[in-house]
């Protein structure tokens, strides 16, 4: 097993044992791909750290690779059809008997970054709150899953920033207040609820 997934299963046979998941910016990624596996054992039977096995503790990442390629089929109106096809036929392929350890402790943030980018082209184009709100959503997600989200979302404000200023004078859209609070609201309430693993340490803001 990779070393994060190593790290991610020794996580998990802490929460069995009926600890809280504690943040460490230090050594350990975000809470995202532990509260996503631990029901997931659960519901397979595990117990207690002896009991887990890699196939229930790779079913996370398994899933989320899976919902990332669902998610290019949303992207087609945003991208086009050959690149989503392209992308969405790629990404299994990336899971090669050699390179599959290295990856599946990265799958989980690929879901949120494809569900950011498709929710919030939607957001601008329909002005929806709910819209809005999956859009905060998911870059809390993102956030949760590993901390170098913060370059994706640089990444993002460039494009953004430069398509506006390409485009401003031709497609003219007003910034709307709602929908920044709307978004702001559920990216707080998302990561503080997952980084405070849902309530019950909230000693990390100190600790971070």
């Amino acid at each position: 097993m990779h070393t994060d997934e190593s790290i991610n299963a020794y996580i998990i046979g802490q929460l069995l044992a009926g600890d809280s998941f504690h943040y460490d910016p230090q050594d350990r990624h975000g809470p995202a791909l532990a509260a996503e596996t631990l029901p997931l054992v659960k519901l397979f039977g595990a117990k207690n750290f002896t009991s887990l096995t890699e196939s229930e503790l790779r079913l996370a990442p398994v899933l989320a690779g899976s919902m990332t390629v669902l998610l290019f089929g949303a992207g087609v109106e945003i991208f086009g059809f050959a690149a989503c096809f392209i992308a969405a036929c790629c990404l299994p392929l990336a899971r090669c008997r050699f390179i599959t350890a290295a990856i599946s402790s990265m799958k989980p943030c690929l879901s949120p970054h494809a569900g950011l980018d498709v929710v919030g082209w939607r957001a601008l184009q329909t002005k929806q709150l709910w819209s809005a709100a999956l859009t905060g959503f998911c870059a809390a997600l993102m956030v949760a899953c590993k901390e170098t989200a913060v370059i994706h979302f640089f990444a993002l404000a460039c494009a953004g920033g430069a398509c506006w200023l390409w485009n401003k004078r031709t497609h003219p859209r007003a910034f709307s207040l709602r929908m920044a609070a709307m978004a702001l609201a559920a990216f707080l309430f998302t990561g503080i609820l997952l980084f405070t693993w849902f309530g019950r340490n909230w000693a990390v803001f100190l600790d971070c």
